[in-house]
């Protein structure tokens, strides 16, 4: 099982963030900096990237659904 830090993502995914010096990167790229800094075959590595960038993604979606639910009851207890 893979460990997990405060985020949800894995240590892993933490390092190879680490290595990506622009704010925008493509998936191939991820996953080449994932296969050379934890010496992982292209099948694991983009499991690795796969993984963490669809925990992410579900993790924003539930955040901006948490925000409006709490905005429509705003608005529902003050009509």
């Amino acid at each position: 099982m893979p460990q997990k830090n405060l985020y949800g993502i894995s240590a892993n995914f933490c390092r190879v963030l680490a290595k990506v010096k622009s704010t925008i990167i493509s998936r191939k790229e991820l996953i080449l900096l994932a296969m050379t800094n934890n010496n992982l075959t292209e099948k694991q590595a983009s499991g690795l990237i796969d993984r963490n960038i669809h925990f992410l993604k579900n993790r924003d979606l539930q955040q901006r659904m948490d925000s409006i639910n709490t905005e429509i009851i705003y608005l529902q207890m003050n009509y």
